[in-house]
């Protein structure tokens, strides 16, 4: 009788080494991005050498956060070299933009179908989008 294959507690199952897959390796480099801008992007891959099959991650709305990079690291241990790229890298290139940090809000402060939704935040965020949209947009 054959004996039941464990599992790591989070993430896929590993290929090989069975509950101690080989350690991880990461690192952020910069891609060349042919309209002459760089996209940094976060590499996960086993620190084992030797060839591996490659994926490309998706980010996730929020971009590269700790969560993709957790699941790059999560295939890398099992045998992927992953490359996650900051698909949004640009901020409106040659064009005019107000960057505002929220500080008393969390992520997501703005979506009021989330336990995240901070009302005066969100009310600050909506004139500045509004003020903003009237100087930009408006002759």
């Amino acid at each position: 009788m054959a004996e039941p294959v464990q599992t790591p507690p989070s993430g896929p199952p590993p290929r090989a080494g069975g509950l101690n897959p080989p350690a991880v390796r990461t690192e952020t480099i910069d891609l060349a991005v042919d309209d002459g801008t760089s996209m940094r992007a976060h590499v996960a891959r086993p620190d084992d050498a030797g060839r591996r099959p490659g994926l490309l991650l998706c980010q996730e709305a929020y971009g590269v956060n700790a969560h993709i990079r957790d699941v790059a690291g999560r295939f890398a241990r099992v045998g992927y070299v992953v490359i996650a790229a900051e698909l949004y890298h640009r901020t409106a290139a040659g064009k005019q933009y107000v960057n505002v940090e929220i500080s008393d809000a969390d992520h997501a402060f703005f979506c009021d179908a989330r336990q995240s939704f901070h009302p005066a935040a969100a009310r600050e965020a909506w004139a500045l989008t509004l003020a903003f949209l009237e100087d930009a947009l408006r002759d």
